[in-house]
């Protein structure tokens, strides 16, 4: 063989060893994942282990026969715990500037899409930011509502610990309006007995956020569990199970990343 031939052998076997390296680490415990995330109905839904969100990353992983184990913690704990490295991946994070700092995230899997909130016996149809000057707007405590709305100081943002506690207090009038996925609040309107007809959902999106897996960037494994995770996405796309899943927890096309197939 001549020279150039055996330099090239010696390459390729570096990179096999980099690359199994790699596998091994991430396949590492029985082929288990840690995931953090709160308990998000209908997209992360605790009590039954499942959800929109966890079916489908569950599904992708599985695909590349990797389990994954979830654990629900608040969200605040979330971002810690996976910035530190004590769970492997956060099932659905939204980006923003701030977050990218310390994560790193998969290709988007789902839109979320915002709006704005009202009671049914507010007459106004919020189109923008600039409608919220002055008012109080209901906000869940760690969420980001996109990098306009994140930034605006004009009006008073009302936190709270999750959705229904914004729901109780449009409906009481503590704050004016709130903001929030539509599957979300009507998911949790029902689950709380609240009433469906005394809220209002905007016509007009507040903004349409890309969900995505997201990883430390100090996880030592974290491109090859993106990677992965990337890679099953493309088979239950493919395969129907992702549009599959869409419909039995009720999304529209509005919800679906355009690289997706339909």
């Amino acid at each position: 063989m001549s020279e150039v031939g055996v330099d090239l052998m010696n390459s390729i076997r570096v990179v096999m060893v980099w690359m199994l390296s790699l596998f091994s680490s991430l396949c590492y415990g029985a082929n288990i994942l840690t995931a953090a995330q709160d308990d998000w109905p209908p997209f992360v839904i605790e009590k039954d282990n499942s959800g929109l969100a966890v079916e489908i990353v569950r599904s992708a992983f599985a695909s590349q026969h990797i389990s994954l184990e979830v654990n629900y913690v608040p969200w605040a704990r979330v971002l810690y715990e996976v910035k530190k490295n004590r769970f492997d991946l956060i099932i659905g994070a939204w980006y923003s500037e701030e977050r990218s700092e310390y994560l790193e995230f998969s290709q988007p899997y789902f839109i979320n899409r915002i709006v704005f909130v009202t009671g049914k016996d507010n007459p106004t149809e919020y189109a923008e930011i600039d409608d919220l000057k002055g008012l109080s707007v209901g906000v869940v405590r760690g969420y980001a509502y996109g990098e306009d709305f994140d930034r605006d100081t004009r009006f008073h943002r009302d936190s709270v610990k999750d959705d229904v506690s914004n729901l109780h207090k449009l409906l009481a009038k503590r704050i004016d309006v709130t903001v929030g996925d539509p599957m979300v609040l009507k998911y949790v309107a029902q689950q709380h007995g609240l009433k469906i007809g005394a809220i209002r959902f905007s016509q007009t999106d507040l903004s349409a956020n890309p969900l995505h897996v997201a990883v430390s960037k100090t996880h030592p494994d974290r491109q090859a569990i993106l990677d992965t995770f990337n890679r099953g996405l493309s088979v239950i796309q493919n395969n129907g199970t992702y549009l599959k899943l869409l419909q039995k927890y009720g999304a529209q096309k509005s919800n679906i990343p355009t690289s997706t197939p339909q």
